[in-house]
């Protein structure tokens, strides 16, 4: 190379016209033939001399400040750990992981008189407490760090009237264990949501809802009910009985007291065919009246950037046509161009081993949509390749099928996920306003123009009007119809970065959508209303939720049942920094948060926001920078976050223990279990912390067992939990 450059430069200085031109390179020469210079000062020296002096005087300040034992050299060095978390401390999360809650206050009564007595003490001690059901709820409304009651353990029918189809049960018995006791006397529910797995007092309290015009949303199966509140104890609510109340409390968010029994009307258990076929947009409009009042139940499945529409169509079996329930296409048919696309997809995004790997034709649909969003989930491109393939899928599955009402309106939702749904009127059987059909319109074209990573399916639903008026679906005309329509943003993976960027292009996705809400008097479902943390915003929000709902009235009645707001609702859900949008601040909280059990002024969405001045903990100081207070840039006193704090707590912890840490015992286990296991069996609702940990200490044990409980369907992997659980 040096040979090169001298020739080179000698070329160019022979050429350049200069007399004895070999003279122009001689400084080249110089400067690659000459031997490096010493050091050219005293200065210089002594810079050095101080770095090397500072550097034996650290390294003699460690060795001192954390001596070692005599056989450290033999030690193998161990991962860094935060101090662990309290033992008294409950970690509670919803189904999709997106909100999660510590609290130490964690109650599960077994009978009526140990929950009145719950409540009881609670209120005398001006302790919050908030009613948690299974955890399904995509915005966490149950979830609070002051702590919270669940009725898992109150779980009994009570009573089942076959002549007059109603049947009575404890709230905390699920809608799946119902539907089974109810079997054997003939009798079913009336309408069903997506799963199962509900508390019959969480179905109703936040006004879930299945899908046909002429059904109104669950809360309308409520015939009577006991409330049990914190000033007022027991009382019994029902038509008859205090019927305002009543009908205020049926769909009542757990804000007015909790809900133990629930007498439910009922209807003769029956079987439907559903028949599944794929339609687009045009034909839709064509004949959606027609649809809309000739089904019982009906459905629409919109996959973005695709002119696919699944419509799903649900009626009792006809006496004279029998439907031919096989499909054109098997499953794998249906189901290989999915692998074939995530197999060229792992090729292209990680390695072409991972792409022969067999387990791929084991998976369903749901399951290689995750794994397929997974690879790039907001890559617009990706995400437009993935619903084609799922409008394919579609077209390859359609036909009918028959089986029990419970087993056909059932609906695979795929895993974990954000999920926003509104509510709108859309006119009435007779005379259908199609503002439902203008509304999917005017969203699909926000997606495509702005090019949102929106994933299939965008589910449309029907029912008809409730008359509970905190529904969604209120209204004092009988004919009135509501059309409902869910946006969703899959979290296929446990990577907390990606969840983080899901999150934030979800809330984009959201906000999208809610430009249109006011065009059509859309309101959010009451599971799925995730509050603000800025101030104006709340107050925006709460504004609006008054115009719709009944807000005086629901408050009136608070403050006689619930004087210190000990079920404020919304209060202190937390949205972890692992999965929410940008930090973890509690869901909606505006104020200091101390170290006490909830003593934080909470924000009620259908309230004041005032606080309840008898918090369990010490109240916040507002005067000075305590606790939970800094300083801004601006010189403002600002409320550290949950994450700042969570930082300070985990460094102090860190400084405290990293000696004792460096001469622990190194204890070294070498494992191959599944890396997602610990995420999926631990986040499962409906299960205290013992109970899962006793259940993920077996799977890491026996790894063919924890491979199986992976690939389960959620409903399978609760149903292997309890069966495990009763073995013990």
């Amino acid at each position: 190379m040096r040979h090169l450059l001298l020739s080179r430069f000698l070329r160019r200085g022979g050429g350049s016209g200069i007399p004895n031109g070999h003279y122009h390179h001689l400084p080249l020469l110089r400067a690659l033939s000459s031997s490096p210079s010493p050091v050219s000062s005293d200065a210089e020296l002594r810079k050095y001399a101080g770095y090397a002096l500072l550097l034996l005087g650290c390294g003699a300040a460690t060795y001192y400040s954390f001596p070692f034992p005599a056989d450290a050299l033999h030690k193998k060095a161990v991962p860094f750990r935060y101090a662990p978390l309290p033992e008294d401390l409950h970690a509670v999360s919803n189904w999709s992981g997106t909100h999660e809650v510590h609290a130490r206050v964690l109650l599960q009564p077994d009978s009526l008189p140990a929950l009145e007595g719950a409540l009881a003490a609670a209120h005398k001690e001006r302790r919050k407490l908030r009613p948690l059901g299974s955890g399904l709820s995509p915005n966490g409304i149950a979830l609070s760090r002051a702590g919270m009651v669940n009725l898992a353990l109150m779980d009994k029918v009570l009573d089942v009237d076959a002549k007059k189809k109603t049947v009575t049960v404890q709230a905390g018995i699920r809608v799946a264990e119902l539907v089974d006791a109810l079997r054997e006397h003939g009798l079913t529910l009336q309408n069903f949501a997506s799963i199962r797995e509900q508390q019959v007092g969480g179905f109703t309290q936040v006004g879930a809802h299945g899908t046909g015009a002429t059904l109104p949303p669950v809360d309308e199966q409520v015939i009577s009910m006991k409330l049990v509140t914190p000033a007022k104890g027991t009382i019994e609510l029902s038509r008859e009985k205090d019927p305002e109340l009543f009908y205020l409390a049926r769909c009542g968010l757990g804000g007015l007291g909790v809900v133990a029994e629930v007498t439910l009307q009922c209807v003769e258990r029956h079987q439907l065919v559903e028949h599944t076929f794929v339609s687009n947009a045009d034909e839709v409009k064509k004949n959606h009246k027609k649809w809309l009042s000739e089904n019982k139940h009906i459905k629409y499945l919109w996959i973005p950037y695709t002119d696919t529409v699944v419509v799903v169509q649900c009626n009792p079996p006809s006496k004279w046509i029998t439907p031919k329930l096989a499909s054109k296409y098997g499953k794998d048919e249906a189901l290989q161009h999915v692998r074939d696309l995530y197999r060229e997809s792992l090729k292209k995004y990680r390695t072409e081993t991972e792409s022969k790997d067999p387990e791929i034709d084991t998976l369903s649909f749901t399951e290689l949509r995750d794994k397929l969003l997974a690879l790039d989930p907001l890559d617009k491109d990706h995400v437009v390749k993935i619903n084609k393939a799922e409008a394919e899928y579609w077209k390859k599955s359609e036909g009918y099928r028959m089986g029990w009402s419970d087993e056909i309106l059932g609906f695979d939702c795929g895993g974990q996920q954000w999920v926003s749904e509104n509510c709108f009127p859309t006119g009435t059987l007779a005379k259908p306003s199609m503002k439902d059909l203008d509304y999917i319109d005017k969203l699909l074209q926000l997606i495509e123009k702005e090019e949102i990573p929106a994933p299939g399916p965008i589910e449309q639903r029907w029912t008809a009007r409730s008359k509970s008026p905190m529904s969604p679906a209120s209204s004092s005309e009988e004919d009135d119809v509501f059309s409902w329509v869910g946006i969703i943003m899959y979290l296929p993976t446990s990577d907390a970065r990606q969840r983080k960027e899901i999150t934030e292009e979800f809330f984009s996705y959201r906000s999208l959508a809610r430009s249109l809400w006011d065009d059509y008097s859309a309101y959010e479902h009451w599971a799925k209303i995730e509050v603000p943390k800025d101030k104006d915003e709340l107050a925006e929000l709460q504004a609006r939720l008054r115009k719709r709902f009944p807000v005086d009235a629901y408050n009136k009645a608070r403050m006689e049942l619930d004087p210190n707001k000990m079920q404020i609702i919304f209060g202190a859900g937390q949205a972890t920094g692992k999965y929410a949008m940008a930090s973890n601040e509690p869901l909606g909280t505006i104020s200091d948060i101390t170290e006490g059990a909830g003593a934080s002024e909470e924000p009620c969405l259908v309230g004041t926001g005032a606080t309840a001045s008898g918090s369990a903990g010490a109240s916040p100081s507002h005067s000075g920078a305590g606790a939970g207070s800094s300083y801004g840039s601006n010189g403002k006193k600002r409320r550290l976050s949950d994450e700042e704090l969570g930082i300070m707590a985990g460094l102090t912890g860190a400084v405290n223990k990293l000696a004792e840490a460096v001469q622990a015992p190194v204890v070294v286990q070498t494992t191959d279990v599944h890396p997602d296991l610990y995420q999926i069996c631990m986040s499962i609702p409906g299960f205290t912390d013992e109970e899962l940990m006793t259940c993920l200490t077996y799977l890491l044990d026996n790894k063919r067992q924890g491979d199986g409980f992976v690939k389960m369907e959620p409903k399978h992997r609760v149903l292997w939990l309890r069966q495990h659980l009763a073995k013990i």
